[in-house]
C-alpha cells in the first residue's frame, strides 16, 4: 500500500479547530512572502457544478455502482459492513447511500466484486438528502476507482 501526503508549513501551532477535530481537511489559500502558508478549512463537499467541466477535479458519473463498505476501527478491524450503491462515483471518490453510523473522518474499505478492487477511503462528509436517505461522501485515498466500462 502506498500513500501520498501533502505538507505545508503554516506556523508553530495547528490551525484553529484542529485539536477539536483532527480529521478536518484544510486547503492552502496563499503564501505570505517567503514565509508560511495560510490555510482555511476545506469544504467537505465543494460545489464544482459552476466550474467548467475541464476545471473540475474529476468527472462524476451519476450511476448506481454496487459496493461493499466495511467501516474500520482504530486497529483496522471491521466494525460495520453493508452492501450499497453509489449515488455518484469518480476516480477519486463517491457518494454512497448508507444506513451505517460512520462519521466524518472514519476509514472505510470499499470493495467492488465487479471490478475486483478494494480501496481504502475516508469519510469526508455525511448528509441526508431531500429523499430522507443518508449519504456518505467518500474520498479514495490509496488508489483511484477503476472506471473502465463505466465511462
Amino acid at each position: 500500500m502506498r500513500y501520498a501526503v501533502g505538507v505545508a508549513f503554516i506556523g508553530k501551532s495547528p490551525p484553529p479547530g484542529y485539536m477539536d477535530d483532527p480529521a478536518t481537511l484544510y486547503e492552502i489559500t496563499h503564501l505570505e512572502g517567503e514565509g508560511l502558508w495560510h490555510v482555511r478549512i476545506a469544504d467537505d463537499t465543494p460545489d464544482q457544478s459552476k466550474l467548467a467541466k475541464e476545471e473540475r477535479r474529476q468527472t462524476r458519473f451519476f450511476i448506481p455502482e454496487t459496493l461493499k463498505l466495511d467501516v474500520l476501527d482504530a486497529d483496522g478491524n471491521i466494525s460495520q459492513s453493508e452492501t450499497t450503491v453509489t449515488e455518484n462515483i469518480s476516480l477519486g471518490g463517491a457518494a454512497v447511500f448508507t444506513s451505517m453510523s460512520a462519521e466524518r473522518g472514519s476509514f472505510v474499505r470499499v470493495s467492488s466484486d465487479r471490478h475486483e478492487v478494494k480501496i481504502i477511503a475516508v469519510v469526508r462528509g455525511k448528509r441526508t438528502g431531500p429523499d430522507g436517505l443518508t449519504r456518505l461522501h467518500l474520498e479514495f485515498i490509496d488508489h483511484f476507482f477503476p472506471l473502465q466500462g463505466i465511462e
